[in-house]
């Protein structure tokens, strides 16, 4: 029996054939044909005859079809009845199908041996099988389709290996008209235009050759908007030079594959990952596997299809994409790479149960002798699998390289990695800085919404307006190029702002993908859920627990948090170098490493864990730790522990603040106390006083309806963090009145928890003034008597920096040179470092610059990772006038304008204010623990309640004092005399900063500058007068100049 379905279907049985009546009965037939002697599921066979409209009782009607076809073949037994269904019991060389997929791949190999007249035998042969369209009888069903484009294919090949034999055996003058029918039908097809270009230079036409290479290339330009690839380049560069011999072909060492590539030109742009495809090229070229891995989204796929179109053009070898996601068995996976090199047979049916073994060897027998790459998509699922193949692979064809893409590594000892993270993200936008949209732009990640917004929305531009809302956007988006491809196709119906605000539900947002994409592909939940269901159950449950770490988790604070009877402590170690592994986490280079999980998986860990309701006991373990960890770490940042103590801190900072809003939201607000306390000094030393606001104005939120003792100080701590406060009223009668009320009841308050609030406490009556009958040298009394050594520093410290205020430099180089031993003893670094900016200061007052300067480089040096103290400044190598010493140049825009104007307009124009900004410290290095404004401000609201003053603030016009002045000059106070204020020296009362500057005895070195900057002060005045503006307040001693 023979049955032929390469064109209408023909049964032969003893040389007589069979008529088949019905359409059924033959779709059945070709069917069982196309698999045979394999059998075929009984589903298998319904769907191919009935497609998708089966009878009621489709079994039954199926075993009528058979009976059928057994009376019709008068032979029972060739019809046999399978436990896996149905099959054909013929020889596979009794269909044609088959003979004709083995004879092509024969053909092949007999030419790749140099033996052309069996290959054109063979090829002869097997064409002579080709009757027309291949399975026609087949009615269009879903399974032919494949087995169609293969035999097509395989088509193209015997006529391509038909024509290189005959080329080798000089008979090319035969084969040129072929060419130009072939061609005509298959234009794209560079093999044959090789061919064409060969035959007609042997036949000594090779004008006509050069002429069919030009006219080739402007139809690939004007189709695809490519060039020839390089072996064509190359043969039309051997035309050209002449060395092609006329009466031969032009031998290669390796026969080229007839199919270049099945890689598709990609629909849209590429954008963002030139790095990686450099690094990936480079990888190819060292090493003969190599793995792109990422997560999901993160264009794996795309960029690996990049790269080997890269590879192409320059090796000049041929690259094949094999896409791994709808093969469900690893002994499948040899029959799918068959198939994308276009040697597939399609007989070879996707089973579970089959081997691959006659694949695989089939595979093998075309790979040995061929040079290319395959591109091996999605390999996570099968992951074991392929890590087994690609090994047999690479050992027995030497030819080939893979290039691999995986959410995980195949682990083989020849494998290189090429990670594909995220693309570049911008920064945060600040809300008070204005960016130029031009400049986000050049984020990769931005690019890419551009350019897929602007396919959505013609005309589309990134303005100003939308630029805070599309950052927002790619950064929630992790900078993963599907979600931003998706949250970009939402532009059809939603605005940037709202996209940017239904983030908060990305899962319901991010849906409707490209509908030709993989089904993973069409949703972010999919993409998501794709890598979820590949993980074990306590990989799953891992994953889980740590979404609930905002800022990534440790090891330990990972085991000490997620571990319990469910997921034993010593697993969770390995678990999560399982999760890195399987891109779903990230992890740093940094000792200890950390581990940090995507926005996007975090929020479906955290959906995942909410739906079991195990949510919020979660939560409130990690808050448990975070509470301990604050507490423990709260007096490490007063001694020498202090830098690795700052470097926890800011490391855990996200999930410092997770910690206390849980606390603060989950009904704790005692414990959310505590811990902001606990906060504070880290809150000073960092010079985060707005952040401090935000956590103890909630804190005393939440503790509103509470007798809590505790509660004063953060009430203090509030006040002391908002200006605001302190700007009600011209003479300041309310600050003070809050102030007076916060000290009463800080004495009534239990010893406070954390020592930093202790030196609150002690200062916090100076702020009052003389009514609050506590001076400096009451301070620094109690403060000798203390235990506590840093306790005492820190108020010494405070105390130097109001004296100096005062103008008085010894009792300054007394409690500087005090807090000095007492940091020492402690080895609180940024303790040491504010006071060692503090005696420099005293040295520089003094005219000591020589000694100043060792002063100031240890001071700024030593902040433990501060910047604003390791700023440097360039003092003098002598002592010298104190104009001759040049002072670091201003850090705000502005601070360097001419003087004059800038006096009369800003001194005149705008008066005199008690709504000073908080003074900074002396010196480059910011502000010192306790140089608030509150005090200034007190003091000056205090000296004439009489005249009230403009409520306008001069510090952002004027800069930050002497210290922002021009190099060359140290500005001095104007003043007739030394004069005060009460809780502040008239020097202190300056602008921003300048008090450190301007106090001091008129008389000391340095006095010919203090007489240009009166002279110059006077001007200033004169000129306000003849603008007829009011006069200034700047007449008062405690007023400067600018100068």
């Amino acid at each position: 029996m023979q049955i032929a379905i390469l064109g209408p279907l023909e049964v032969t049985v003893s040389g007589r054939r069979v008529s088949l009546a019905g359409a059924r009965l033959r779709t059945l037939l070709v069917r069982l044909a196309v698999d045979a002697p394999k059998p075929v599921s009984v589903p298998e066979l319904i769907d191919a005859v009935w497609s998708e409209d089966p009878p009621v009782d489709a079994t039954n009607a199926l075993q009528s079809l058979v009976s059928r076809l057994r009376r019709a073949f008068g032979d029972p037994a060739v019809v046999v009845a399978d436990p896996a269904g149905y099959r054909l019991a013929l020889d596979r060389s009794a269909i044609d199908l088959h003979r004709f997929i083995e004879s092509a791949g024969q053909a092949g190999r007999l030419q790749r041996a140099d033996r052309p007249e069996e290959s054109l035998s063979t090829c002869n042969a097997a064409l002579a099988l080709w009757r027309g369209d291949p399975l026609v009888d087949a009615a269009g069903a879903e399974y032919a389709h494949p087995v169609i484009s293969a035999c097509l294919s395989h088509r193209l090949g015997l006529i391509a290996t038909r024509i290189e034999a005959l080329l080798d055996l000089g008979r090319a003058q035969e084969v040129i008209t072929e060419l130009e029918e072939v061609i005509s039908s298959h234009p794209l097809q560079e093999g044959f235009v090789a061919q064409q270009m060969r035959a007609l230079a042997a036949a000594g036409r090779v004008s006509e050759a050069l002429s069919g290479y030009e006219q080739f290339r402007k139809y690939l330009a004007a189709e695809l908007g490519s060039d020839p690839g390089p072996e064509l380049q190359r043969l039309h560069l051997a035309l050209l030079r002449g060395d092609l011999p006329a009466s031969a072909g032009a031998p290669t060492e390796r026969a080229p594959m007839q199919q270049p590539t099945n890689l598709r030109p990609g629909l849209t742009s590429f954008i963002g990952r030139e790095s990686e495809l450099a690094r990936i090229a480079e990888s190819l070229t060292t090493s003969r596997l190599t793995t792109i891995v990422g997560p999901g989204g993160a264009g794996k796929t795309r960029t690996a299809a990049e790269a080997g179109r890269q590879w192409m053009g320059d090796h000049g070898q041929p690259a094949w994409m094999v896409e791994l996601a709808p093969v469900g068995s690893p002994e499948n996976i040899p029959g799918a790479v068959l198939g994308a090199l276009g040697l597939g047979d399609p007989g070879l049916r996707e089973r579970s149960e089959r081997t691959g073994a006659d694949e695989l060897q089939r595979l093998l027998d075309h790979l040995s002798t061929t040079s290319c790459l395959l591109v091996i998509d999605n390999c996570e699922h099968l992951i074991d699998g392929v890590a087994a193949f690609v090994e047999d692979l690479l050992t027995l064809a030497a030819g080939v390289r893979v290039l691999a893409t995986s959410r995980e590594p195949l682990a083989l000892t020849a494998e290189a990695l090429c990670p594909l993270p995220p693309l570049q993200l911008p920064p945060r936008q600040p809300p008070t800085r204005r960016v130029e949209p031009e400049r986000v732009a050049e984020y990769a990640a931005v690019r890419l919404w551009i350019d897929r917004a602007s396919a959505i929305v013609p005309g589309y531009r990134l303005t100003e307006k939308d630029l805070s809302a599309v950052v927002e956007i790619v950064r929630r988006l992790d900078g993963l190029p599907l979600a931003i491809e998706l949250a970009a196709a939402r532009l059809r119906v939603l605005p940037v702002g709202d996209i940017a605000r239904l983030l908060s539900d990305r899962f319901r947002l991010l849906t409707g993908g490209n509908r030709t994409s993989l089904p993973r592909h069409r949703t972010l939940r999919a993409v998501v859920e794709w890598s979820w269901d590949l993980l074990t159950g306590a990989e799953r449950l891992l994953a889980e627990r740590l979404a609930i770490f905002p800022a990534g988790a440790g090891i330990d604070s990972a085991t000490a948090i997620c571990a319990d009877h469910r997921l034993p402590a010593d697993q969770v170690a390995d678990l999560m170098i399982n999760l890195a592994d399987k891109s779903l986490l990230e992890h740093s280079s940094d000792t200890p490493v950390r581990f940090r999980m995507l926005e996007t998986i975090r929020e479906y860990g955290i959906e995942q864990l909410d739906e079991r309701g195990e949510l919020a006991e979660a939560r409130s373990r990690h808050a448990d730790y975070f509470f301990d960890l604050v507490l423990d770490l709260e007096p490490q940042m007063r001694d020498h522990r202090q830098r690795e103590a700052r470097m926890i801190m800011d490391t855990e900072r996200g999930n410092i603040f997770a910690a206390l809003q849980f606390l603060i939201d989950g009904g704790d607000p005692q414990r959310a106390l505590i811990m902001t306390l606990g906060l504070y000094w880290q809150f000073q030393v960092r010079d985060q006083e707005s952040e401090l606001g935000y956590w103890v104005n909630q804190v005393i939120a939440a503790n509103d309806d509470r007798d809590e003792p505790l509660l004063v100080y953060a009430e203090a701590l509030a006040l002391l963090s908002d200006r605001r406060l302190l700007n009600i009223g011209d003479d300041g009668d309310h600050a003070r009145q809050v102030m007076a009320d916060l000290v009463a009841r800080m004495d009534r308050a239990p010893e406070p928890p954390f020592p930093g609030l202790r030196v609150l406490r002690e200062q916090l009556p100076i702020y009052l003034g003389a009514e609050s009958g506590v001076s400096i040298d009451d301070l620094v009394a109690r403060a000798a008597s203390l235990d506590d050594p840093w306790v005492r520093g820190a108020i010494f410290a405070a105390a130097s920096w109001m004296a100096e205020n005062l103008g008085d430099r010894e009792q300054m180089a007394r409690y500087t040179a005090e807090a000095y031993q007492a940091f020492v003893l402690t080895g609180d670094a940024w303790g040491l470092s504010a006071v060692l900016s503090q005696r420099a200061q005293l040295h520089t007052l003094e005219g000591e610059d020589r000694r100043g300067r060792p002063g100031v480089g240890a001071g700024t040096g030593s902040g433990s990772g501060d910047r604003r103290r390791r700023r440097p400044v360039d003092l003098p190598p002598a002592p010298g006038r104190a104009g001759d010493a040049p002072e670091e140049p201003g850090r705000r825009p502005g601070a360097h304008r001419g003087d004059a104007p800038a006096g009369l307009e800003l001194l005149d124009g705008a008066g005199a204010t008690t709504a000073l900004r908080r003074s900074r410290s002396s010196g480059p290095g910011g502000r010192g623990a306790t140089r608030g404004g509150l005090r200034v401000r007190l003091g000056v609201a205090q000296q004439d309640r009489r005249r009230p003053v403009d409520q306008q603030v001069l510090r952002p016009r004027l800069g930050n004092g002497a210290w922002q002045r021009r190099p060359g000059r140290v500005v001095h106070r104007p003043a007739r005399r030394p004069g005060r204020v009460r809780g502040a020296s008239a020097g202190a009362t300056g602008v921003d900063g300048s008090a450190p500057g301007l106090s001091g005895r008129v008389d000391h070195r340095g006095h010919a500058d203090h007489r240009r900057v009166r002279r110059r002060h006077r001007c200033c005045r004169r000129g306000g007068r003849r603008a007829g503006t009011r006069r200034p307040a700047a007449r008062r001693q405690h007023q400067v100049g600018r100068t």
